[in-house]
């Protein structure tokens, strides 16, 4: 691995490393600030953007330029209140400096809802959670 410039910690990553031909990186604010944002939703063949920045709640969901309007379109909601319920992520102190508890990608898809005006404790509210199953490999 030296000769490929590659450092590895973990010994165990070395036989999985040996196959990847590309690595992907992401160097704006992933890496350097830890934060994780959804910028970009393909639903139903239809792009959207994302406005705003990090894990503030100010921002919105775009299609066409335009703000969307959950309303006429019921399938992103439903996508958007899937997302809330399927993660245990919460954001505190959202206004001048949130402050995320639990997984980074899990608390950008709880901003994204809240980006298009979604209260997620108030879904989480609403669709109580009656059961988890967390992965099991040998329960494949």
């Amino acid at each position: 691995m030296a000769k490929r410039k590659a450092i590895v910690k973990k010994l165990s990553a070395v036989e999985s490393l040996g196959s990847v031909t590309v690595i992907a990186t992401d160097k704006t604010g992933t890496l350097t600030k830890g934060e994780i944002k959804a910028q970009e939703l393909f639903l139903d063949g239809e792009k959207f953007l994302v406005s705003g920045s990090g894990y503030r709640p100010q921002g919105e969901i775009l299609k066409d330029d335009k703000m969307v309007d959950l309303a006429n379109l019921p399938r992103l909601k439903k996508f958007l209140l899937a997302a809330v319920l399927c993660n245990d992520a919460r954001i505190r102190g959202e206004d001048h400096a949130p402050v995320v508890i639990g997984d980074p990608s899990e608390a950008a898809l709880v901003v994204l809802a809240q980006k298009a005006g979604l209260d997620p404790e108030a879904i989480r509210e609403s669709y109580p959670r009656i059961a988890e199953f967390p992965f099991d490999a040998k329960l494949r």
